[in-house]
């Protein structure tokens, strides 16, 4: 019996897409086998004649245009999109919940401190516009406002125009801080990270950045790096080859979307700021992001600022949102995050280097924080790195 032959309309330029198509690839693996055969040149007279020439039983493809759309809707084959675009058609679309990234960067940007905020898109994709507006929503639902500017000559594959350059920096300049910015991708938190340093802004003091992703290549060569949200690619490209599979076996399926929550937040040094005002507290966040780790409590981080704990512990709420030990806790947490995805170390070592006594208690607030167990964030991360 022949191999069901696939066909991936998905471009590799970015790290999103490299996910996609990663996630159907572990799923063949443990499903099939398929054939699978990808086409990076989402041209539509290049994909008519593809499809015409090769007897593709099914096809996963990012529908981000009418173009694109039109090129595939005739086609008699099982089809499921991977695209942030509703375009409508004779398709399932497994996207990210663009709701629950939004959330986590808005929960993220105002533990940090920040009070004023702004947001960065690419106007030239649907999926840009729904995160500036659910970032304004979850910002709203905490009676937080939102300024959004949009960069139309921003692309995957082009550089900033000078039109856009300008009036970037120029938004950046007269927003009130200290301000938290999320980019609509990584590739737009690059630009605003860009801009700031132009402008003479600092980061993250002034102005803290997140963006969506994770890509390691630009998060890491950003100046300081680039904070960014871990969108479950691997998971959403799995999904769509899972979707396909019921397809070519026959069953029918009347879902239209199905959409996957983002696995984490990787914290950089974009977003570690100390965005408060207060010297106290500002202080005493900066003690502990240095000693988070070792044997602290609130205690100790009072006698440090020379305060009693009760008036810290006020004044540390009002101000951080926040109790002393919550922020503990989240230094421990993003320095066993950051180890698990670093080293190969065990769980037991990695417990104690990020403040834990034992792999338990922190397993128990990984899966409090995250929804994932330690081992199981690794698995993600690692093999992500490793592909």
């Amino acid at each position: 019996m022949p191999l069901p032959n696939i066909g991936l309309l998905i471009e590799v330029s970015n790290a999103h897409a490299r996910g996609l198509i990663r996630g159907i690839s572990r799923y063949a693996q443990a499903n099939g086998p398929w054939e699978l055969r990808l086409i990076e040149r989402l041209y539509p007279a290049d994909i008519r004649r593809w499809l015409a020439a090769t007897p593709f039983d099914g096809l996963i493809v990012r529908v981000e245009t009418p173009a694109v759309a039109e090129a595939i809707a005739d086609m008699r084959r099982c089809i499921v999109n991977v695209g942030g675009s509703r375009i409508a058609g004779p398709w399932t679309r497994v996207d990210t919940d663009n709701s629950a990234v939004c959330g986590l960067a808005a929960a993220h940007l105002i533990e940090r401190g920040y009070r004023c905020f702004g947001f960065c898109g690419m106007p030239r994709h649907e999926w840009s516009a729904w995160r500036r507006d659910d970032f304004a929503a979850a910002l709203k639902e905490r009676g937080l406002a939102c300024e959004s500017i949009e960069l139309p000559s921003l692309a995957l594959e082009r550089i900033l125009a000078e039109k856009d350059r300008r009036a970037l920096g120029q938004w950046i300049a007269q927003l009130p801080k200290p301000l938290g910015v999320m980019a609509c991708n990584d590739h737009c938190g690059r630009a605003v990270l860009e801009a700031c340093r132009e402008a003479g802004v600092r980061v993250p003091d002034d102005v803290g950045v997140i963006g969506v992703d994770n890509d390691d290549l630009i998060c890491e060569l950003c100046s300081p790096p680039l904070s960014s949200i871990e969108a479950n690619c691997d998971q959403i490209g799995y999904v769509a080859a899972e979707t396909l599979g019921r397809m070519l076996r026959g069953e029918r399926r009347n879902i239209k979307e199905i959409l996957i929550k983002p696995t984490t937040l990787v914290s950089r040094r974009s977003t570690d700021a100390t965005a408060v005002r207060e010297p106290i507290v500002a202080e005493a966040l900066r003690f502990i992001r240095a000693y988070g780790c070792t044997d602290i409590g609130a205690a100790e981080v009072a006698g440090h600022v020379h305060v009693s704990r009760r008036y810290l512990e006020q004044q540390f709420r009002k101000l951080a949102g926040r109790s002393i030990h919550r922020e503990i806790q989240r230094v421990r947490l993003e320095t066993a995050q950051r180890l698990l995805g670093e080293t190969d170390w065990c769980l037991q070592v990695i417990a104690e280097r990020a403040g834990f006594k034992q792999a338990a208690h922190m397993s128990g607030l990984f899966f409090k924080r995250l929804r994932l167990r330690p081992g199981e964030y690794r698995r993600r991360i690692q093999n992500r790195l490793e592909t």
